[in-house]
Parts: structure tokens; C-alpha cells; sequence
């Protein structure tokens, strides 16, 4: 087996940079529901504009609809976001646990060999 001096630097550094994925995409998420529901509030004062050319009645038909697609497509962004920054945050934990699990085997090797080059006692 490999002998590497710390095994758990790398994956210290692997999972710190998981967890730092997974903080960037939760707030950017959050940030993105944010800018789509001011986006369906803007879109509701824009019934000016059908006003103008003289087509205000359908206004209410096309701007209502627009509005709630936009706050449910921010809604699906934001639960898509969220579930790829669990997967983040999870694969750092699994990596985090993992380097620790190599760490404790390595120990525990370095244990064996030196009970195993000991003499031992025919008598004993």
C-alpha cells in the first residue's frame, strides 16, 4: 500500500473546496429567486406599454401568466441550486470522512508491522 506522509491533507483541502462550492451555489440560488421574483414584480408595471398601443385589455392576459412563470421558474432554479449545493456539501462530508478513514488505517498498518517485527516468546 501506499505510504503517504499526510493523507489527510488532500483530502482536508478537496473537501474544504466541496463546502466552498456548496456556500457559492446556495447564495448564488438565493441571489437568482431573488432577481426572478423582482423581475415578475417589474413585469406587472409594464402594462403601460399595452396601453399605449391602444391593446390594454390584453395586458391582464399575457403580463399575469408572464409573471407567474417567472416566479415559478425562480422557484425550480432555486430548488435545482439547492439540491446541487446538498450534493456538494455531501460529497465534501464523504470525502472529509474518507481522508479520516485513511488516516486511522494508516496508523493502524504502522501498528501491525511493528507488533509483527517484534520476537515473540515460544513460552510465553
Amino acid at each position: 500500500m501506499n505510504k503517504v506522509k499526510n493523507p489527510n491533507r488532500f483530502g482536508a483541502a478537496f473537501s474544504t473546496i466541496f463546502y466552498i462550492a456548496a456556500g457559492v451555489i446556495f447564495v448564488f440560488g438565493v441571489v437568482l429567486l431573488i432577481v426572478f421574483i423582482n423581475m415578475a414584480n417589474s413585469v406587472v408595471n409594464s402594462n403601460i406599454y399595452f396601453q399605449m398601443l391602444g391593446i390594454g385589455e390584453l395586458a391582464q392576459v399575457i403580463l399575469r401568466p408572464l409573471q407567474a412563470g417567472l416566479i415559478n421558474l425562480g422557484i425550480i432554479v432555486f430548488i435545482i441550486l439547492l439540491v446541487l449545493s446538498v450534493v456538494f456539501a455531501s460529497a465534501g462530508w464523504i470525502i472529509r470522512r474518507q481522508s479520516s478513514l485513511l488516516a486511522r488505517i494508516t496508523v493502524l498498518e504502522q501498528k501491525v508491522e511493528l507488533d509483527s517485527s517484534k520476537p515473540k516468546n515460544v513460552g510465553e
